[in-house]
């Protein structure tokens, strides 16, 4: 019977295999040596790759017989029939759930492609890889069934979806949406998990296989019998405590006691004994489903083993192999030295300190980011950290088992389950994130794709026309810009320029009005800002034109009509021109160079008079000087360099010094770096000047009033960073100060421009072309300046150049003096030039300048005040609102806050927009729980079978 049954079963398996096989092919085993060949007549027609296989068919078949375990038969019984209705219910769950499923596969495929492959890319290969898994089950399920047509079978249908398929959809389903984060070691994890339903349906449905998918399907089971043996033994710490703790709760309140006096002997509470008895059977039940699996597994295992024999050393492979890897998934890198030097940066309190801690730091920018993020979500990656004491703790209180023992027991614990144990600090996650901030300028968890909101631009620039005229000598031009606007909102606006000019430009003008009727005067600066920003107020007309720097402007314009608007202006449009003088530099007569403007934008419909949009100078006859640098033999200078980590001054110092060697042998040269702090000064030298160029950025962005030194200087350079208030400065006359920008240049306060002024310095582009400022610079008077008539061709100029060389005579500070202040207002009157206190402003009507009087009147006429934009409302939309979608998952609104990525949220679309409508899917909530159902159905039945199978 044995030899009739493996003939019967290689000749089976050998006409599946070749169809067109000789009708009198037989087969004929050698009892001796066990060798198997296929027959025809006399003829030997062994395909020579079937040789292995019917010897490995013939091993099943003895073994299947000799056990009578059918579960391994090599054929595939014919299933059973289960009836007309039966199989059109099984057909109907099967199909209907695949048919749904690849639905909502697809939507959802489609709902995520439309944010681009760059956020898919960022949610992690993890992720990636599980929801591959998801979209292609229902598809992979339907071809199979399909192929193998399943569903004329429905036993066999149904047993391939629920020991397959659902278990699959779960296993991937359950980590996508609960682990936001994950391990190497929980990916390898979760690969052993996902190989389960496989192994189960392989081990209970009759497939056959070859030998080599029998050794890797014998590898598959060796690492899943394996994993779970592992996470089995690691859970066998926590079976006690379970066990001892709900005996100890449901059985420590079996006896009732009374508070009738006199105490009443204590009555057991049989109800409670029952209930108790029941819920810990029950609970035992459940603890002991993880060892079930662990027996199946083995079985699974041993069942493969035993058919393919294979030699000791492919199992040692395997082994070696499965080890390797989990070695390799759970190590984590030890990184304290990083950490404690992040940690140290908040304690120490010098420059120098913090500079050589953050010279270490810097150049590990991602990978302190990477530490930082997992010591603050440690908790949905791992499990335990190093420190944990729970089992500890529960040990002690459940079995009141002593410390000792206990913590015996949690170190032990703590050790074989490394992969679950986070290694690094948590404790002081805050502080590191507080200190990566202060080192790098940026939250951690800031990127660079982060946009930058954009305020709205509302006004269009309809036209600029420049129109210049060259004084005799061609050596300076009178300038004119002149604007109109056309708002495009229904709202009146306000525009704001600010914009830098070089340092002897001066303002000569402002008009007003469709046909610039309104003539600008000029008023105390505090005065003229507080009379615009209360005819901002009532919306009336005023235009503002004010000094903010040496070589700063600001020029504010309100209103900017709103459309349909013919009242304002009569269904005009509104216009600004401003007029300045300025000397000729090697590239001709300079334009504005704005750094900042509110509202207006400029378009293709703009129109250009004069010049191009491009254009940054006019064209000049003759040319100015260059500025070279002119030695400067014998001074003593400091710079002052801001390296804080949010300066965006980008330029290195190499960039910003002068390249010859000379000027630091013939001068004096400190370097100051500073941040909240300030360094001690290094002396710059032709042979050391070069290693300063590129320090390391770090630190807080450090005030300019904070800045101090022992040493007495001629002249201070400072480069700083933009975030200052420009209140005030620490340096005073003699010592000049100039500014350094390499980029745009801020606006400052009225009292840190006068300040500066006062010491002779000035703001610039470039080291060289300060030190080119100080050297030309005029020889303060002895005696007040006597106006240039304004008849002159260069009296603006001239007159500019009196007025500041006047300021660095005076030894008191200008700007909190009223007397000295009104004697330069008066100047600037009889100059008819713009100043640091003195502003041009355009009023429309007699209580406008009645206003301007008063203000005019008041002891602080000259304080300035900070800016209040008028900033216009959003304009109103041209298109339709952006359809948008419900997203839900199982941290969505069934289990707390949603659960998101980092650039989209993960969820199903409900396809229900703005408008309303019915929820075509539902939330992924239900999705998860109907398919862990699904699982637990199938898993019941599954082992409700083994059950009844002989060992």
């Amino acid at each position: 019977d044995l030899i009739s049954t493996v003939k019967a079963e290689v000749l089976s398996a050998f006409r599946d295999k070749f169809p067109k096989s000789p009708a009198d092919a037989t087969v004929l085993v050698d009892s001796t040596t066990g060798l198997v060949r296929i027959y025809s007549g006399t003829k030997d027609v062994t395909p020579p790759k079937f040789a292995d296989t019917a010897s490995s068919i013939a091993r099943q078949a003895v073994m299947a017989y000799l056990s009578q375990d059918p579960v391994r038969t090599v054929t595939s019984p014919k299933p059973k029939n289960i009836g007309s209705v039966g199989t059109l219910l099984a057909n109907l769950f099967f199909w209907g759930y695949n048919l749904y499923f690849l639905l909502f596969s697809l939507v959802t495929s489609l709902y995520y492609l439309s944010f681009g492959w760059a956020n898919i890319k960022s949610t992690g290969f993890f992720r990636l890889f599980l929801s591959a898994v998801l979209l292609v089950t229902p598809g992979v399920s339907i071809f199979i069934a399909l192929k193998k047509r399943l569903f004329q079978f429905p036993a066999e249908l149904l047993r391939y979806f629920f020991l397959l398929e659902a278990p699959v959809v779960i296993a991937s389903l359950v980590p996508l949406f609960l682990l936001t984060q994950t391990t190497p070691f929980m990916t390898f994890l979760v690969l052993g998990f996902l190989s389960l339903p496989a192994i189960f349906y392989f081990y209970q449905s009759h497939v056959y296989l070859s030998p080599l998918w029998q050794k890797l399907l014998l590898f598959v089971e060796q690492f899943a019998l394996m994993l779970t043996a592992y996470l089995l033994f690691l859970f066998s710490f926590f079976v006690p405590l379970i066990l001892g703790g709900i005996a100890r709760e449901l059985f420590g309140r079996l006896v009732i006691t009374s508070s009738i006096y006199p105490p009443q002997p204590p009555v057991p509470d049989i109800p409670s004994l029952f209930w108790g008895i029941t819920i810990l059977l029950i609970v035992s039940l459940l603890l002991l489903l993880p060892f079930l699996i662990l027996l199946v597994l083995w079985r699974a295992f041993r069942s493969t083993y035993q058919s393919l024999r294979p030699p000791p050393t492919l199992m040692a492979t395997y082994v070696a192999v499965i080890l390797t890897l989990a070695i390799a998934f759970s190590y984590q890198p030890s990184q304290v030295k990083l950490l404690s030097s992040l940690a140290k940066i908040s304690t120490v309190s010098t420059f120098a300190q913090k500079e050589a801690l953050a010279t270490s730091l810097v150049p590990h920018k991602d990978r302190l980011k990477q530490l930082i993020i997992d010591s603050q979500s440690y908790r949905y990656k791992y499990l335990f950290t190093k420190n944990d004491t729970s089992l500890q703790s529960g040990y002690q209180q459940v079995f009141d088992l002593g410390k000792i023992p206990s913590s015996l027991i949690q170190k032990v614990f703590l050790a074989v389950a490394y992969p679950f144990v986070y290694q690094g600090e948590s404790s002081s996650s805050y502080q590191l994130a507080q200190n990566y901030q202060y080192l790098f300028g940026v939250p951690y968890y800031q990127t660079a794709s982060m946009p930058t909101p954009v305020p709205a631009k509302n006004v269009l620039l309809s036209s600029r026309k420049v129109s210049h005229t060259p004084s005799p000598d061609g050596f300076a031009a009178t300038i004119t810009i002149d604007e109109e606007y056309d708002n495009q909102t229904f709202t009146q606006a306000e525009v704001i320029y600010e914009f830098t000019l070089p340092g002897d430009s001066v303002m000569t003008d402002l008009k007003l009005g469709p046909d610039l009727e309104f003539q600008g005067i000029i008023a105390p600066k505090g005065a003229a800002q507080r009379t615009y920003e209360q005819q901002l107020q009532v919306r009336r007309d005023p235009a503002l034109l004010e000094v903010t720097g040496p070589r700063q402007y600001r020029l504010r314009v309100f209103p900017i009509p709103a459309k349909n608007d013919l009242a304002t202006l009569k269904g005009r449009r509104q216009r600004i021109a401003y007029t300045y003088m300025v000397s000729a530099t090697p590239d001709g007569f300079p334009l504005p160079h704005i750094t900042h403007q509110t509202n207006v934008f400029a378009s293709s419909a703009t129109r250009y008079l004069g010049i191009s949009q491009k254009d940054k100078f006019i064209s000049a006859g003759s040319r100015s000087p260059s500025e070279e640098l002119r030695a400067i033999p014998g001074d003593k200078i400091a710079i002052f360099y801001d390296v804080s980590a949010s300066s965006p001054n980008g330029s290195s110092l190499s960039q910003l010094l002068s390249s010859d060697r000379e000027f630091f042998s013939k001068n004096t040269v400190d370097l100051y770096k500073y941040n909240e702090l300030v360094s001690d000064k290094v002396t710059l030298t032709p042979d050391n000047y070069k290693n300063q160029s590129s320090p390391v950025r770090f630190g807080q962005s450090g005030k300019i009033s904070s800045l101090s030194t022992g040493d007495r200087y001629d002249l201070i350079l400072i480069i700083p960073g933009y975030v200052d208030a420009y209140e005030s400065l620490p340096f005073s006359p003699p010592t000049k100060i100039y500014l350094v920008y390499p980029d745009n240049i801020p606006p400052f306060s009225l009292k840190f421009t006068s300040q500066l002024l006062q010491t002779g310095g000035n703001v610039s582009n470039s080291v060289a072309n300060a030190l080119y400022q100080y050297a030309h610079s005029p020889t303060p008077p002895s005696v007040p300046p006597s106006l240039t008539p304004l008849t002159s061709p260069l009296a603006p100029l001239l007159n500019q150049q009196l007025f500041r060389a006047y300021l660095t005579s005076v030894p008191t500070e200008v700007s909190g003096d009223i007397t000295q202040l009104d004697k330069l207002h008066q100047f600037a009157i009889a100059a008819n030039i713009a100043t640091p206190y003195s502003s041009f402003i355009s009023l429309v009507n007699e209580q406008q300048l009645q206003q301007l009087k008063d203000q005019s009147q008041f002891y602080n006429r000259f304080q300035d005040q900070a800016l209040r934009e008028n900033i216009a409302p959003q304009p109103i939309p041209l298109e339709p609102p952006m359809r948008t979608f419900d997203i839900t998952a199982p941290g969505g609104s069934m289990f707390g806050a949603p659960l998101k990525t980092q650039n989209f949220e993960l969820g199903t679309p409900s396809l229900m927009a703005d408008g309303g409508g019915s929820s075509f899917l539902p939330s992924l909530s239900l999705f998860v729980i109907a398919n862990a159902v699904l699982l637990a159905i199938g898993l019941t039945i599954y082992l409700l079978k083994l059950l009844r199978k002989k060992t």
